[in-house]
């Protein structure tokens, strides 16, 4: 069985889950409240206080930088929540033995459950993205499209990258919870690594998550974010053929 066989089942079984709702209600929900919370931010705050707090004007640019945060505290979190178990939780639960008693490659498989999750994940991102976009305008007047996709393309590829060693920590281990405290240390250490050096920060994953600030507010070009960009690839890569290598050594 091909991996675009694998794949096609896949996506079917997503089609089939509450998976099909979270993700993207969610990353719309943030989508749609981002610029609504942005532009109703000085007014909350005053209405939280006696004092008078001075709050700068906001801008579409903080409108977006909103909707990022959102998606790098919660919607992150949401998506190893979603497929910590992609494979863990088959090996777990012994479908998986089943699945692999047929003539299925282990690589196809876990390459399979990889791409439908990036799947979702990318398409659950362009109607947020133009919930975002057309809201901002509407509230600001105005918002760059060219510098804002640069900024969700960026957070794109960050996301990939946390879908790869997600799937991968759940290719190597056995169970659900074990495979979601790997992701969560990964998640972690991808955060921190940034801060450890300022040279080795721009090759860092991590660092995608402060580039789409930089980017809208143009203080940064496109091509300064590739070798990050490509580091997160790269790493994708590695997590995965770790995943894989270790997966295909297992008794299931």
């Amino acid at each position: 069985m091909g991996a675009r066989v694998l794949f096609r089942k896949e996506v079917t079984e997503i089609l089939k889950t509450y998976k099909i709702y979270v993700i993207p209600l969610l990353f719309l929900v943030f989508g749609f409240a981002s610029p609504v919370i942005t532009k109703l931010l000085p007014d909350i705050l005053a209405g939280l206080s006696n004092m008078e707090i001075v709050v700068p004007e906001m801008s579409w640019i903080d409108a977006f930088d909103q909707f990022f945060k959102n998606l790098n505290q919660i919607g992150i979190i949401a998506v190893i929540l979603m497929f910590m178990g992609r494979v863990a939780e088959e090996k777990h639960r012994g479908t998986a033995t089943m699945i692999l008693s047929k003539p299925v490659s282990r690589t196809a498989w876990v390459i399979a459950k990889f791409g439908a999750a990036v799947l979702l994940v990318l398409l659950s991102m362009i109607p947020a993205y133009l919930a975002c976009c057309i809201y901002t305008k509407i509230l600001f007047g105005t918002a760059s499209v060219a510098l804002s996709l640069q900024a969700t393309s960026v957070f794109a590829v960050y996301v990939i990258y946390v879908i790869g060693f997600t799937v991968g920590a759940s290719a190597v281990m056995k169970t659900q919870v074990a495979a979601g405290g790997v992701s969560v240390g990964l998640l972690i250490l991808s955060s921190l690594l940034p801060a450890f050096s300022q040279k080795l920060s721009r090759f860092c994953p991590g660092s995608l998550t402060g580039y789409p600030h930089s980017l809208l507010s143009g203080s940064m070009s496109l091509s300064e974010a590739f070798p990050a960009l490509l580091s997160a690839l790269v790493s994708t890569v590695l997590f995965l053929s770790v995943g894989i290598f270790a997966f295909e050594r297992q008794e299931v």
